[in-house]
Parts: structure tokens; sequence; C-alpha cells
């Protein structure tokens, strides 16, 4: 078995994700298929796993995750300070939002763990930017015209770049929820 360093502090954190390309939200209704999906994901050469606060009994999962020192695990659908705590009580090494909240990006800064919340506009990523976020997910990226497969547009850069220029240098992820179906369409 190879073990892979994560670096999850910040710059650290940020380079990593670039080299990888991919970071999988796990969202199901039951805690164990959660596990196991995200299970088979590291099994697959996924590097950084998030599992969202939505999974019944998340902190739980998150903490059985953290076990394996092949991933960063993160927690998603965190939406407020309380959650960010149990999240990383839970071990959980970022944090991932889908709105912006000043509150939680600062406490997860003044814990040095990375931040990535929610932006729709140009205003929200300039302050969560502006706050401290390490990366701005662009949610719902799909909605705001980004990739051309479900937009019917040959590509989703147009609608990123329109976004991001007015956030001066703020690093960005785009967000497509992929169920079987739209699995193959991005395949």
């Amino acid at each position: 078995m190879m073990l892979v360093t994560i670096m999850t502090s910040g710059e650290a954190f940020i380079k990593d994700l670039k080299k990888r390309q991919l970071m999988v939200a796990v969202r199901t209704a039951d805690p164990e298929d959660a596990y196991r999906a995200a299970t088979a994901c590291v099994d697959g050469g996924i590097r950084f796993v998030e599992i969202t606060f939505s999974v019944p009994g998340a902190e739980e999962v998150i903490q059985r995750l953290c076990k394996d020192e092949r991933v960063a695990v993160g927690a998603g659908t965190v939406l407020s300070v309380g959650d960010a705590r149990r999240a990383l009580k839970a071990g959980a090494s970022y944090i991932v939002s889908p709105h912006f909240d000043e509150d939680v990006v600062t406490y997860t800064k003044k814990e040095g763990i990375p931040a990535i919340p929610g932006a729709a506009t140009p205003t929200e990523i300039y302050r969560a930017h502006s706050a401290g976020a390490d990366i701005i997910k662009l949610f719902p990226f799909v909605e705001l015209g980004g990739l051309g497969v479900s937009s019917g547009r040959e590509t989703g850069e147009a609608g990123e770049t329109a976004l991001a220029k007015p956030s001066i240098q703020a690093p960005v992820v785009r967000v497509k929820g992929v169920a079987y179906k739209g699995a193959i369409e991005v395949a």
C-alpha cells in the first residue's frame, strides 16, 4: 500500500488540490453508505473527500474516514460555527459551506484549517476572499451558467471568468453534482 502525504494548511492545501484536480463530496441518506462511497473514492485514487453534514451521523463518518492516511477528509454543508466546531472535533481537515458566513471563515482561519465557502456573485466572492477564505466554491455553478454539458454552451469558462474577475485573485473551484447520468455526460 502506498501512503500519500496530503497537505491541508492554507497555501499547501491549495497547491495539493490544484495538483490532484478533484474533490468529491459525499451526500447520502445513510452513514454506512457514505462511508462505503468515500472509501471507494479513496481506493480509486481520490485524495480529497468531503462528508456533508446532511449525512446522518456525519461526524462519526468523518472520524472513521480520518483513520485512512491516504485521504484529506473535509466536512461539507457546514452552516454555522457550531457545525465547524463539531467537524474539527471529528477530525475534518477542511471546511466547505454552500454559502459565505464570515464567522465560519474566521473560526476556521483561527483554527488553522482551510475554509471553502460558497459564493454566487462577484460581491460574495470578494467578501469571502477578503475574509480569508482559502478557496471560493462557485455554487451553484451549473445554475450560474457553468459547465457547458448542462447549459448547452461548449464551455463553462466564460461563467467562471465573469464571476471571478471582479474578485481580484480569489482561487475558485467549480461544483457539479454528478449522478449516474451526469457522470456519463461529463465523461
